[in-house]
C-alpha cells in the first residue's frame, strides 16, 4: 500500500513492522505504540479510496461498544497518505482458520466460540451495529481461551455494504455465526 511499509510511523506513535493480512483493498499490519510501550494491530487504508471516511466512522462507532469479545479500537487517524484504525494486538492469538487447519476443534469448543460470538453479535445488533463479512480469520482464540472477534461495523464498509438494512445485516449475521460452525465442525479434532 502507498504510504505504509515496515518502519513507516503512522500519527507520530505507530511504528509499522510486518504486514498480517491484504484483504479489499485493506491492509492489517503489526505495529508498535511508542506512546504506550506496546504492540498493536493497525487496519491501513489510503486516504484517497472513496471508503475511508465511513471506515473510519464504522470504527469509531465499532470502538464505543464495551464487550470483551469484540478486539478492542484503540486509535482512529489518518496521515497523508493512510488512514488507520488501531485495534490492540493479539499476536499470540490463533484464528479459526488457523485451529480447524491444526488438526480440528472438538465439538464443544465449536459450539462456545461460535455461542460467544453469536452472543456478542446480538449485543451489537441491539446498538445497531453488525459485521457482515463474518471470516474464519476474523474469529480469534487467545492462548487463555479467550474468543475474540474484529471487524464489527469496520468489515462491512471494507467489502462496500455498510448500508445494509438492519434486519437484513442481523440475518447476514446469523447465516455468517452458522457458515462458521460448519466449518469448524467439518474438521472436528477425532
Amino acid at each position: 500500500m502507498r504510504g505504509v511499509g515496515p518502519g513507516t510511523v503512522l500519527g507520530g506513535r505507530y511504528t509499522v513492522h510486518q504486514r498480517l493480512e491484504e484483504r479489499h483493498d485493506t491492509e492489517r499490519w503489526s505495529a508498535d505504540d511508542t506512546t504506550l510501550g506496546r504492540g498493536v494491530s493497525v487496519l491501513c487504508i489510503a486516504s484517497d479510496d472513496h471508503r475511508t471516511a465511513a471506515l473510519l466512522d464504522a470504527a469509531r462507532r465499532a470502538g464505543s461498544l464495551t464487550h470483551p469479545v469484540f478486539v478492542r479500537i484503540l486509535d482512529v487517524g489518518h496521515d497523508d497518505e493512510v488512514a488507520y484504525v488501531v485495534e490492540e494486538e493479539l499476536d499470540e492469538a490463533r484464528d479459526l482458520g488457523q485451529l480447524v487447519s491444526e488438526g480440528g476443534i472438538p465439538g464443544d469448543e465449536v459450539r462456545r466460540i461460535t455461542g460467544e460470538v453469536a452472543a456478542a453479535l446480538e449485543s451489537a445488533r441491539h446498538r445497531g451495529m453488525h459485521h457482515l463479512d463474518l471470516k474464519p480469520e476474523d474469529v480469534l482464540r487467545t492462548p487463555d481461551g479467550d474468543i475474540r472477534l474484529r471487524g464489527l461495523e469496520t468489515a462491512a464498509v471494507r467489502i462496500g455494504e455498510d448500508g445494509t438494512e438492519a434486519e437484513d445485516a442481523g440475518r447476514r449475521d446469523a447465516v455468517g455465526v452458522v457458515a462458521l460452525a460448519v466449518v469448524a465442525d467439518e474438521c472436528e479434532e477425532d
